[in-house]
């Protein structure tokens, strides 16, 4: 098998596999794999970087909502998107409006 096939294989499997939960993904890794180990230890590793990089757009997005909620606590931002100090009309980040500098 070539390279390019070889990893055709892999993301074949990987696409087959990863959205079943991860206690059944044994049993359907031995059924796909067969009895290639190599072929297991490559799907097995998109697997976990799969998981990882899942974790941490969460944590991303966990840690920019808790920045967010604390710049609105300390009154950093004041209204619907305004920075305080701001010239009038200027918008905060997150905020719908017009072309930039337009209210």
């Amino acid at each position: 098998m070539t390279h390019p096939e070889r990893w055709r294989e892999v993301e074949r499997i990987f696409d087959a596999v990863v959205g079943h939960p991860e206690e059944e993904r044994s049993a359907l890794l031995d059924d796909r794999c067969g009895d290639d180990p190599e072929l297991r230890r490559q799907v097995e590793a998109l697997l976990r970087a799969d998981r990882s990089a899942g974790r941490f757009l969460e944590s991303t997005i966990a840690l920019a909502a808790a920045l967010t909620a604390d710049l609105r606590r300390t009154s950093q931002w004041e209204g619907e998107g305004s920075p305080r100090g701001a010239p009038p009309g200027a918008r905060g980040p997150g905020s719908s409006g017009g072309e930039e500098g337009t209210p």
